[in-house]
């Protein structure tokens, strides 16, 4: 895919501007980086089960991806520094998935009242620690009209994804995890390739 071709193969060099943003989740306030750009035809949601997962390198060059095939990206974290703080250092950690699903519920609530968002068809990417909340998620909002999981274990998820009733790319295997950027970009552009009445 020309797109993924012209940037460079390293992580490294996916540091695309964004906006530092504060939101609203509940009894708490989970933090985000949002970058929107001329004429977005979508949004992404990256969810990281962490504080501090929306700076890393490999996501954030995936959502450079997106951004340049025209596609808003938000990438959240959905645990504060005092949670993920609590969490062992050791896998597996195992934050609380139904928190982070009404926390990427809140999430998904704020882009509808954000100026710059509200208009926009809302993805979300999750990878496979975040691909059971991003599934719930779906399963709860016609506000998400596509998932993708990085990583996740068909197996594992049966249950899960048959209640989900929007478009679902599961990249599994070795050769696709590595074209994950050129995937997310194809499989994004075909179905939040329009904007919410």
């Amino acid at each position: 895919m020309q797109l993924v071709s012209q940037f460079a193969a390293s992580a490294e060099h996916a540091d695309a501007a964004g906006s530092e943003q504060l939101i609203p989740a509940g009894d708490s306030v989970v933090q985000g980086t949002l970058t929107v750009p001329l004429a977005a035809r979508g949004i992404v949601v990256f969810l990281h089960a962490s504080s501090v997962g929306r700076f890393e390198a490999a996501q954030r060059f995936v959502a450079q991806v997106l951004q340049q095939a025209g596609l808003a990206t938000l990438q959240v974290d959905l645990l504060t520094p005092a949670e993920d703080a609590a969490l062992p250092l050791r896998q597996p950690r195992t934050p609380d998935t139904l928190l982070m699903v009404e926390r990427a519920l809140d999430v998904i609530a704020w882009l509808g009242s954000h100026a710059s968002t509200s208009k926009l068809a809302v993805g979300v990417f999750a990878t496979t620690a975040e691909t059971v909340v991003a599934l719930s998620a779906a399963e709860r909002t016609p506000r998400v009209a596509a998932v993708l999981s990085q990583g996740g274990c068909p197996d594992f998820l049966d249950d899960t994804l048959s209640q989900v009733r929007v478009p679902t790319l599961l990249i599994v295997g070795q050769s696709e995890l590595e074209r994950t950027p050129e995937l997310a970009a194809e499989f994004f552009e075909r179905h939040l390739g329009h904007s919410r009445p």
